[in-house]
C-alpha cells in the first residue's frame, strides 16, 4: 500500500496538485493502513477499495504487485488471528470441486506459459494474479464478518471511490491533459474516464460488478446508499465510453427501479433529471462536454455493436486471428497466459490493446480446449452455487469477458466471494436448525415432549413453531 502510496505521489506532482494535498493523501492512507493492521473490519475495507488499483502497480523484476495483493496479504493476518473459527462458513462439496478444477487449470497454465510462451515471465506474473484474486475469494468466504457487512461496505466504498475519480476526471478534463484518473481514446482523442484503473473497460467492469453485488443485497442497504451508488457510477460508466457497459448499467438500473426503488426515489431521480437537462448545456462546456462529447457520445451508441471501424474492428479482428491461429495449430494446443500480444506485437500495438481482449477465446488460446473447459467448468459450479442472488453478476461477468479481461483482477473473484457467502449462511442456517430439530426429536422420542421445528409454512429460516 505505501508503494502504491509513492505512486499516487509522484502522478499527484505530475499532474500539479499542490503539495499539501499530496501529505494529507499520504496521512490518509498510513492511517488507513494502520487501522487495517488492527481492525479486521478496515482491513476490510481496505480491501475493497484497492479493488479499484489496478492501474497503479510497482514492477520489481518480472514481479509486479498491486494494491489489493498488499491488502490481501493485511486480511491473511487477520484470518490467521482468528484460526477460521467455527463462525466461519463451510466449504461444500461443488466448491471444492470448482477448486479442484481451477488446479487443474493453474497446473496447465503454468506448464505452457514455461514452455510455449515468448515471454514466460510475463505470462507467470498474470498466473500469479489470478490466483490470488482467487485466494481473495476464500479469504471473504471464509471471514468472520458476515455477507451483509461486506456488501454494504462495498456499496459505501464505490460511492466513496466514483467520487473520487469523477472529481479527478472533471479535474483533468479542465485542464486538457490526461494522466492519472483519464486517458485519451486513440481514436478520437476524448478524455475518457479510467479511474484508478489500467483502463476504461476494467474500471467499468468493477462498477458495474460492485452494482450487482448491492442489488443482490438491496434490501439490507439503505435506498440513499444504493441511489447514490447507481449515480456516480453511472456517471463514471457514461463519461468512460465503455460501449459494452452502458446496456448492462441500464439493464441494472432497470431491476433496481422496478424492484426496490420507493416512490421518493423515483421523485428524487425524476427532479435530477430535470436538473441535468438545464444545467447541462450551461456547464458542460467548461468540463469539455460540448458539440464535440456529443458527436463522440452519438457515434458510440450508433457504433454500439458495430465491428467494422474503431475499437469494434480491431478486437474483430484480433479475434478472428488469433481463431485462425488455433485452427492452425490444433485446439489441445496451450500458448501461455496472454501469449497473444507476445506473438503478434505490431498489432497489438497499433490497436492500444496488451491482451486479446475476448477472455474467452484466449481461454482456449493460452490453455488449449482442456484448459478453457476446466477453467469454465470451475466457474459454472461457482455459479450453480450462488444461487438466484449471483445471476446478475454472473451475467456481468460473462458480458464484460467480451471485451476486456477482467479475471485477471480480484475484484471479480472478491465480490463473487461476497455473493457466495450469502448463500452458503443461509445453507448452513437451514442446517443448524435441521439438526436442532433432528436432536429434539431424539430427546422427546416416547416421552411426549415438545420439539422446536421450523414451520414449513413460514418464510426464512428463524420462523418456529412448538410441536407437542
Amino acid at each position: 500500500m505505501v508503494l502504491g502510496l509513492l505512486y499516487i505521489v509522484a502522478e499527484s506532482a505530475s499532474v500539479g496538485i499542490a503539495s499539501v494535498g499530496v501529505v494529507l493523501l499520504a496521512l490518509a492512507v498510513v492511517t488507513v493502513l494502520a487501522s487495517a493492521m488492527k481492525y479486521e473490519h478496515a482491513a476490510g475495507i481496505l480491501l475493497l477499495f484497492c479493488l479499484g488499483l489496478s492501474g497503479l502497480k510497482l514492477d520489481v523484476g518480472p514481479v509486479s504487485v498491486l494494491p489489493e495483493h498488499l491488502a490481501i496479504a493485511v486480511l491473511t493476518l487477520h484470518l490467521i488471528r482468528s484460526k477460521l473459527n467455527s463462525k466461519a462458513v463451510q466449504s461444500s462439496s461443488t466448491l471444492l470441486s470448482a477448486a479442484f478444477l481451477l488446479t487443474a487449470w493453474f497446473a496447465i497454465a503454468i506448464t505452457t506459459s514455461i514452455v510455449a510462451a515468448p515471454l514466460p515471465a510475463q505470462s507467470l506474473k498474470l498466473c500469479m494474479w489470478l490466483a490470488i484474486g482467487f485466494y481473495g475469494l476464500i479469504l471473504v468466504y471464509k471471514s468472520d464478518r458476515s455477507a451483509e457487512s461486506w456488501a454494504r461496505d462495498s456499496a459505501g466504498v464505490a460511492i466513496a471511490y466514483a467520487s473520487i475519480c469523477i472529481v479527478g476526471w472533471i479535474t483533468e478534463q479542465i485542464a486538457g491533459s490526461a494522466s492519472l484518473f483519464a486517458e485519451r481514446d486513440y481514436n478520437n482523442g476524448f478524455i475518457r474516464a479510467k479511474g484508478l484503473m489500467l483502463e476504461p473497460n476494467i474500471l467499468a467492469s468493477f462498477l458495474l460488478m460492485s452494482l450487482c453485488v448491492s442489488l443482490a443485497f438491496a434490501s439490507k442497504i439503505k435506498p440513499s446508499m444504493l441511489v447514490m451508488q447507481f449515480a456516480t457510477s453511472g456517471f463514471l460508466i457514461f463519461v468512460s465510453l465503455t460501449r459494452v457497459s452502458w446496456p448492462i448499467y441500464a439493464l441494472l438500473a432497470t431491476i433496481f427501479y422496478l424492484r426496490h426503488a420507493s416512490f421518493r426515489t423515483w421523485y428524487f431521480t425524476a427532479v435530477s433529471a430535470v436538473t441535468a437537462v438545464f444545467v447541462f448545456p450551461r456547464v458542460g462546456p467548461t468540463l469539455g462536454l460540448g458539440s464535440e462529447f456529443v458527436d463522440t457520445l452519438q457515434q458510440r451508441f450508433t457504433d454500439l455493436f458495430d465491428t467494422s471501424s474503431g475499437t469494434g474492428r480491431s478486437r474483430s479482428y484480433s479475434a478472428d486471428n488469433a481463431l485462425e491461429i488455433i485452427r492452425n495449430t490444433g485446439w489441445w494446443i496451450g500458448r501461455g497466459v496472454n501469449a497473444y500480444p507476445q506473438t503478434e506485437i505490431n498489432e497489438t500495438a497499433s490497436n492500444g490493446q496488451d491482451y486479446l481482449s475476448f477472455w474467452w477465446l484466449a481461454l482456449i488460446y493460452d490453455t488449449g480446449l482442456i484448459g478453457a473447459l476446466l477453467f469454465v467448468g470451475a466457474l459454472v459450479l461457482v455459479a450453480l452455487r450462488l444461487g438466484r442472488r449471483g445471476i446478475l453478476i454472473t451475467l456481468t461477468i460473462v458480458l464484460v469477458s467480451i471485451t476486456t479481461n477482467p479475471l485477471w483482477y480480484a475484484y471479480p473473484w472478491v465480490l463473487l466471494g461476497i455473493v457466495l457467502k450469502k448463500h452458503s449462511e443461509d445453507s448452513n442456517m437451514f442446517d443448524k436448525y435441521n439438526d436442532q430439530n433432528a436432536n429434539a426429536r431424539s430427546r422427546s422420542s416416547g416421552s411426549g415432549g415438545q420439539i422446536v421445528r421450523l414451520d414449513d409454512r413460514a418464510v426464512g429460516p428463524t420462523k418456529l413453531r412448538v410441536v407437542p
